[in-house]
């Protein structure tokens, strides 16, 4: 996960892989609904908060909440 929001956020190429798959099959393991997505979401950006200021921190927060709702989908429709 650091890679992947690394190469997203910081723009490092540190990532490989396919992040749906993954949280596809994470989510036949454990639960993963709208409230463990929206949780996510409140530590994600209360992270950016604390690290971040501008534009861009506003952006990524953003853009994260575009990625979460895709995945959420994508499991719902699973």
């Amino acid at each position: 996960m650091y890679s992947f929001w690394s190469n997203i956020i910081l723009g490092e190429q540190s990532f490989t892989g396919n992040p749906m798959i993954k949280n596809i099959a994470l989510s036949k393991l454990i639960t993963t609904t709208s409230n463990e997505f929206s949780e996510w979401l409140l530590l994600f950006t209360t992270t950016i908060d604390e690290l971040f200021i501008g534009e861009t921190a506003n952006e990524e927060k953003l853009r994260a909440g575009h990625i979460a709702r895709l995945i959420l989908h994508k499991i719902e429709a699973e």
